[in-house]
């Protein structure tokens, strides 16, 4: 059994890692490479995430992420493990089991994630309420049309903020172990 460890160097990037950017590049993906290495048996927190062995979690993958999957075996990419990684408090909301064993540590990490996420949230309104400002001014000047008003805007920018659960795909590279995420995406 592996434990996940942190890479001391960011900037050294293993052979593997460095292929599957390549694949990405040329196949116009955006892969990342993650700061770990090792394969995992159980859940394992991980910078405000909690990445699960894929045939230990439930959740759909798009067909963009099988397809990320295909391309990368088909140029000869060979993963250990596939990871599937969610943010702290979905985990925590869909695994009840692992947040009574440790229950002081995600309430930290809740609470610090709970104030970013208000954050990103007040800031999403703000941008799409200062954006939409000029606009709500000037189009009943420009053309009589129906225009959305700036707290309706907001209220868009508050829903959108609030819809941060992006799991996501890893693989861990065979040889060197390297986690490279494939895939994200948004669900509600």
């Amino acid at each position: 059994m592996h434990v996940i460890t942190q890479v001391a160097e960011q900037d050294r990037l293993t052979v593997d890692a460095q292929t599957v950017l390549e694949i990405g590049k040329r196949h116009g993906c955006t892969f990342l490479v993650h700061p770990f290495t090792g394969t995992i048996t159980e859940p394992k927190a991980a910078i405000g995430w909690v990445y699960v062995p894929l045939e230990q979690d439930n959740t759909p993958i798009p067909e963009e992420g099988y397809r990320r999957l295909k391309i990368l075996q088909s140029e000869g990419v060979r993963a250990s493990q596939i990871l599937i990684g969610h943010e702290i408090p979905v985990a925590e909301a869909t695994n009840e089991r692992q947040a009574s064993r440790t229950w002081i540590a995600p309430l930290v990490v809740a609470g610090i994630v709970g104030v970013a996420t208000l954050g990103v949230i007040a800031a999403g309104a703000l941008a799409v309420s200062a954006l939409a400002a000029p606009a709500a001014v000037a189009a009943p000047a420009v053309a009589p049309v129906a225009v959305p008003s700036v707290a309706t805007l907001g209220a868009v920018g508050l829903l959108a903020g609030a819809v941060l659960v992006d799991p996501s795909l890893v693989i861990v590279c065979q040889g060197s172990e390297q986690w490279v995420q494939i895939f994200s995406w948004v669900t509600a």
